[in-house]
């Protein structure tokens, strides 16, 4: 079906509305079904928006696959910053394959019921579901969509009265406009009514809140003031994230539909596991970038653009698991934005989300004390790399080998006699015989490292900690890895 045969579709009356260039296509928060893992990520592209040129880079997700996290989600872990637990996708693709989400109402609840407490309090989703519930004792051969349909006369009158209520408010506000601007939101608000009033329409056939919000953002209106104003307004509208009335009338309708940049119209049959999966949707763990994904882009931007500042910065990411609903709701604000908020106590439950992982088996580097990037000194530095690197090494490297022994590194310069006068050396500075010290240490922690400077003992090899001795000849002095002391293994 192309669009323009649908009857008084604003779209006809306003061409510039077309759907062109997926311009309708906004980012929904709860979309269904789940066809696409919530964890998938884009490969690195080089794309052209509206605001430029935006770069995106896949390096995270190389070391960190959608697998990791899948993996993750299903230790049964608390939202890091709601602390419900959480719903791995794993359990929803489970639900989908043994099809019991269909079936009566009495049964698919069964299958349910562990998920109810993973579902926000006073939530859209929670109080849908103990409706469901309620109904089911009543009618337990219904299917849970057949349930909600029960409501769907009062809960459409309902909507209906609300949208008005907004139309005519929005009318009012125009009032205040020149006659030509007025006219023109006067013939939007005609159109909307029309769609509102229907009687029994198709499902694209209805009045589409996001629909008249992009025509009326699309309007050229010469206050800006009083447009803004009537968006602010418009935005009010109901939508099933925020109204029961609006998400029964929605999840009642026998279809859903989608418009192509062509304006043809694919339908998909909606159901009972159609109307599950937007009930689960906002509680499925999903990985959430703690620093926007939106200032990541702009910082690549301008480090293209050569924007010296912007190199300065890091671009890696750091994720934490949380919610579907909380990933959509924090969206591109800044974490300490975020927290201020939030109703959520977020530093308790993220610090609940970590003891959990630690009781899982996961491994912390605490952090250390000193001064933040914030100027303030405290516990929260980042520990030296050193200590992480050898944290690393000592998970991945177990092995005892060389436990109880000790290692002994020689370097420098030797003398070779050639006479009681004479000798032969060199000008080695023992330099590389220290840092292989050290890398003895991270490649064995705990080990004993002693090192033995042939003839000069250079400053630096205090100050990195090693015992330090001394011994003339290369003829004399050995490596081990046993025996003690110092002097006796160097032959002095």
């Amino acid at each position: 079906m192309q669009v323009s045969k649908i009857t008084n579709n604003l779209y006809n009356i306003y061409p510039q509305f077309q759907y062109k260039n997926n311009i309708i296509k906004e980012r929904t928060l709860y979309s269904t079904p789940l066809k696409t893992d919530t964890f998938e990520k884009s490969s690195a592209i080089l794309s052209f928006g509206s605001k430029g040129i935006i770069f995106e880079n896949n390096e995270f997700e190389k070391l960190f696959p959608r697998s990791f996290f899948r993996k993750l989600a299903q230790e049964g872990l608390p939202c890091a910053y709601t602390g419900i637990r959480m719903i791995p996708r794993a359990d929803v693709d489970s639900l989908i394959k043994i099809q019991v989400l269909n079936k009566k109402s009495e049964v698919a609840l069964k299958y349910l019921k562990p998920y109810k407490d993973s579902l926000y309090d006073d939530s859209i989703e929670k109080r849908i579901f103990n409706y469901l519930e309620n109904e089911a004792k009543k009618h337990p051969d219904m299917k849970l969509q057949d349930l909600l349909k029960l409501k769907y006369n009062s809960a459409e009158k309902s909507l209906v009265s609300q949208q008005a209520k907004i139309l005519d408010q929005i009318i009012l506000m125009s009032r205040k406009l020149p006659k030509a601007d007025y006219l023109k939101i006067r013939k939007l608000a005609q159109i909307s009514f029309e769609k509102i009033l229907a009687q029994d329409p198709f499902p694209e056939e209805r009045f589409r809140r996001k629909d008249f919000l992009y025509a009326l953002k699309e309007l050229d209106i010469s206050d800006e003031k009083i447009k803004q104003a009537m968006i602010h307004k418009a935005e009010k509208l109901p939508q099933s994230s925020n109204s029961i009335n609006a998400f029964i009338v929605k999840y009642s309708q026998p279809y859903k539909f989608k418009i192509n940049n062509e304006g043809r119209i694919s339908k998909t049959a909606r159901d009972s596991e159609d109307l599950v999966l937007r009930l689960l949707r906002p509680s499925i763990a999903t990985d959430e970038h703690i620093y926007p994904q939106k200032l990541y882009r702009l910082e690549e931007i301008a480090r293209q653009k050569g924007d010296e500042e912007a190199s300065k910065l890091s671009d890696f990411k750091v994720t934490i698991l949380t919610s579907e609903y909380i990933n959509g709701l924090k969206e591109d604000m800044l974490f300490d934005d975020f927290v201020k908020s939030c109703k959520y106590d977020v530093k308790s439950n993220i610090k609940n989300h970590i003891d959990k992982l630690i009781e899982r088996g996961f491994i912390f580097i605490s952090p250390e004390s000193g001064r933040l990037a914030c100027g303030d000194v405290g516990v929260g530095k980042l520990a030296e790399p050193i200590d992480i690197v050898s944290k690393i090494i000592e998970i991945l490297c177990p092995k005892q080998d060389f436990k109880g022994k000790k290692v002994l590194v020689t370097c420098g310069a030797t003398r070779e006699p050639i006479d009681g006068v004479r000798f032969i050396t060199n000008k080695s500075s023992g330099k590389m015989g220290i840092e292989i010290a050290k890398a003895v240490e991270l490649a064995f922690p705990g080990r004993k490292v002693k090192k033995v400077r042939t003839v000069y003992m250079p400053s630096h090899a205090k100050r990195v900690g090693y015992s330090v001795g001394r011994t003339q000849s290369g003829k004399k002095a050995i490596v081990t890895i046993e025996g003690d002391p110092i002097e006796e293994l160097a032959g002095v």
